[in-house]
This record gives C-alpha cells, sequence and structure tokens, in this order.
C-alpha cells in the first residue's frame, strides 16, 4: 500500500509537476488572488519565482486548485525579465519556467538550456502543442529590449519577474487593453532597483492588489513540510551579513532602503593600518583596480594583494588618482609610477581589471582598457604582445551592492585591511552612502573591482536551501 502510494506520487510529479507541489501561506494567498493585476513584493529566497511561475503554467492548463481558470480555449503570455543572461543562468525564472511545465506538451523542438535560456526556435517562446494548454504560448520577453519591442504583441497574460521600469510598464500595459488582460509582477526591492515610485502609487490607489511577504520561518515553510526552508537562525546570519541600508529590503521587503551615514558599515579604524608588502602572506595575488570616472579624465587606480579563498582576505596597498583631466598616456604613467614606489614592475601584477570606456563632452575624449593597455606598454618598455589583457568588471542589476557588500563583510571581520596613504579609498568608505553620482564611488569602485576579481568564494551571507 505504502509504496502504491508513493509509486503514485511519483507519477503525479512527472505527468503534472505544478501538482506535486505544496506551498507557504502568503504563496497560497498569491495563487488564490483572482485580482487583474497583481504584485509580490517579498523577501529574498521565499519562493516568489516558484510561485508565479507555478501560476502562469497552472493559469494556461487550468490546472490551479485555488483558482478558477480566466479564460477559454488558448491564451498569450508574456514573460518578462531583467535580461537573457539573468533570466536564463541556472536556477533562474526560465529553468523555473520550464520545470513546472508538464513533459510532452510543448513543441518538442523547444527546450532549455542554462546560460542560453528556451532554444529551439528563433524567438524565445514556448508554444503549448498537447494538453489543456494546447494553442497557448508564452513569449519571453526582457527590459532591456527596447519597448517597442512588445509592440504588436496582444496576451492574456504578462508576468514580470524582478523591478520593473516605468518605461516597459507603460508598454505591457498596452498589450493587454484587447482581451482585459492580467499582470503579474513580483520582486525583492533593492537600493539599485529602477524607481518604483510609479507602482507605489498604483498600489496605494488600488490598481495593484499587493501581497508583501517578508523575511520569516512561517513564510519560508510550504505546508506539510517537517521544518522551514530557512530556520530563523539562518534569517538572522544572513540579516547581519547584509549592510544596513540594504536589510530593509532584503529581509523585510521595504519600498525604501534604511538611510544610515554610510554605506559601509563593517568599515572602521580596525581597517587602517600601516604594513610592508612582506607582511601580506605567501600566495597572495596582486591585482590593479581602474575606473574611468564620472567624467572622462577622472581617473582612479588601486593596487590591492588579495588570497582567495572561503575566507579570503585582501590588503589596499596603494592609490593613483587626478584632481583634473589627464590623458590616458598621463593615467598610465601614474600607475607605474604607483607601482614603482613599492618596488613593482608591470609584470608583477597578476590582474588587471578596469571599467567600461568613459565618454565626455561634444567632442568624444574616451578612455577605454584598450587604450590604457597601449600607453601601459610604452611607459613600462615592454612589447604591446607582452602585456595582460584589462578584464572589464561584469554588470549586471545588483553588482554594486553585491561588491559593496563583499567589502563590508572583509571589513567587518578585519578581513580588508588599508595603507593610510590611501586616503581617497578610506574616504570612500567612510561616507559612501550609494549615491551614483557622488564622485567617491569612482575610487571605490577600482577598489572593488581589484578585490572582487581576486577574491572568490567569499561567504558574503548566501543562504543555502536544505532539502525538506
Amino acid at each position: 500500500m505504502i509504496l502504491d502510494a508513493l509509486h503514485d506520487a511519483l507519477a503525479l510529479d512527472a505527468s503534472d509537476p505544478c501538482a506535486a507541489l505544496t506551498w507557504s501561506d502568503w504563496q497560497k494567498s498569491f495563487l488564490a488572488d483572482g485580482a487583474r493585476f497583481r504584485v509580490a513584493r517579498t523577501a529574498n529566497q521565499i519562493g516568489k519565482t516558484w510561485v508565479s511561475t507555478a501560476d502562469l503554467v497552472m493559469e494556461l492548463r487550468g490546472s490551479n486548485p485555488y483558482r478558477a481558470r480566466r479564460y477559454r480555449g488558448p491564451v498569450y503570455a508574456g514573460f518578462i525579465g531583467e535580461s537573457i543572461q539573468q533570466m536564463s543562468q541556472a536556477g533562474g525564472p526560465l529553468e523555473k519556467l520550464w520545470s513546472m511545465i508538464p513533459p510532452g506538451e510543448v513543441d518538442p523542438r523547444i527546450r532549455f538550456e542554462a546560460g542560453r535560456g528556451i532554444c529551439g526556435v528563433k524567438d524565445p517562446v514556448i508554444p503549448f502543442v498537447y494538453g489543456p494548454a494546447a494553442g497557448s504560448v508564452i513569449q519571453i520577453r526582457t527590459y532591456q529590449q527596447r519597448p517597442q519591442s512588445q509592440a504588436g504583441a496582444t496576451w492574456h497574460y504578462a508576468y514580470c519577474d524582478e523591478p520593473m521600469p516605468e518605461r516597459i510598464y507603460s508598454e505591457v500595459v498596452a498589450r493587454l487593453v484587447a482581451h482585459s488582460g492580467n499582470m503579474t509582477c513580483t520582486f525583492t526591492p533593492t537600493p539599485s532597483m529602477p524607481d518604483q515610485a510609479w507602482l507605489r502609487e498604483l498600489v496605494t490607489a488600488g490598481v495593484f492588489h499587493e501581497h508583501h511577504a517578508t523575511m520569516t520561518e512561517r513564510n519560508a515553510w510550504p505546508s506539510g513540510y517537517l521544518r522551514p526552508f530557512l530556520s530563523t537562525s539562518e534569517i538572522e546570519q544572513y540579516a547581519a551579513s547584509l549592510p544596513e541600508i540594504e536589510r530593509a529590503m532584503r529581509i523585510e521587503a521595504s519600498w525604501d532602503p534604511i538611510v544610515t551615514d554610510r554605506w559601509l558599515t563593517g568599515f572602521g579604524p580596525s581597517n587602517v593600518e600601516p604594513f610592508n608588502l612582506h607582511d601580506i602572506p605567501p600566495g597572495a595575488l596582486l591585482a590593479v583596480g581602474i575606473d574611468h570616472g564620472l567624467k572622462a579624465g577622472k581617473q582612479a587606480a588601486v593596487l590591492v594583494a588579495a588570497l582567495k579563498g572561503e575566507h579570503g582576505r585582501a590588503w589596499v596597498i596603494d592609490e593613483a588618482t587626478s584632481d583634473g583631466h589627464t590623458t590616458p598616456e598621463q593615467d598610465a604613467r601614474s600607475i607605474i609610477d604607483m607601482l614603482e614606489r613599492h618596488g613593482l614592475k608591470y609584470e608583477h601584477v597578476d590582474e588587471w581589471v578596469g571599467d567600461r570606456a568613459a565618454k565626455e563632452g561634444r567632442i568624444i575624449k574616451q578612455k577605454s582598457n584598450g587604450a590604457l593597455r597601449r600607453y601601459l606598454a610604452a611607459v613600462a618598455g615592454l612589447p604591446y604582445e607582452r602585456t595582460r589583457w584589462i578584464v572589464t568588471p561584469h554588470k549586471y542589476a545588483g553588482s554594486v551592492a553585491a561588491g559593496l557588500r563583499l567589502i563590508n563583510v572583509l571589513s567587518s571581520r578585519r578581513d580588508l585591511l588599508v595603507h593610510p596613504r590611501c586616503e581617497r579609498f578610506i574616504k570612500a568608505c567612510e561616507v559612501f552612502r550609494g549615491a551614483k553620482d557622488d564622485p567617491v564611488k569612482d575610487i571605490l569602485d577600482a577598489g572593488r573591482y581589484a578585490i572582487e576579481r581576486v577574491v572568490d568564494g567569499v561567504q558574503v551571507g548566501r543562504i543555502k536551501v536544505r532539502a525538506a
């Protein structure tokens, strides 16, 4: 009898993944919500993408146990996220969406590939050809596409994952008019998200019905499970790893960050101390981080030594900055001078990390990694082909916050040590409050690029979800 029941459960899981899932109380409320416009503003890691992708698939198939299907016959839906790269990553929104679809119900040419997304046809779409959703289509779109890319689409449903820019909302809502369609938005607030004042006003006005879920054991505890996916102690540990400016948004799903006197609350006087190069343990790598500045010519470079590993460490050795406009040749000379102050040569640097090209004014004055590399070779007296590639840091939504969180964790553990000569970097750590146009961000970014490049594997409050 028990084996028969187990066999039936496994068969159900294979034929209808959504039916095999159980949900927490807030997720059940979301699935039962019949409002035309819904928004789920939730904390990290409590299942917002799982429940929204399941909701979409169940809506198309008419299998939602908490709410009746809205339309008869085939329907068209848009599933929209930040970018194809973000949506396609392992464990990302598209993988979750694909896992909700019963095998054999979509066009056999279609498949999901981590890193690439929905593959098999020219445009990323998921057409249902068998089963209760036969004839329905899910179109994949991104916020990074031109808003006009939505033009011509006529949808019954729009599901938007991650904070949506207002310009995208204006285009998407127009695609729903013909069918009096429905919109669902799910996101966790972050300091780097697009301005959400427009959505907040629509929630206040009652246009969107809001589901607000914080990070608690109850909200991470599906019914029938012996324990939650996140315990109170795990939540407290994660919260403690976050800069104060982020904590309310990621834990409480607050609309606004907590404004403090500075972002890097873990950085203090104990992180500033004189040291010599021979004080740095063997095995540390040398890196130079470069930021081309908010305005072309205002370049900053930071020399960092760092140890890799789960408990990585970093030493900020020196900085090279300018107060006015400089040429790429002058920037290269300044960086080589910085190295020579410590008896180092170009060849001693293991990693070079530089920002994207910067431009300014009607006459373009461009600074780029390519130009700087050519002048570094010339100043160092090396053939260009013997110089290292200057890597461009990976930038994505939330990358600034992630990098500063790493610096904050290293600082709070006193695994970040800054020499007193690095006056501008120290000041940036002490006063930066998060404004993108703050001039101190240039040198902070330069140091961040180098530290991120070398210090990998550091635990910065990642949550490991246990098997239930």
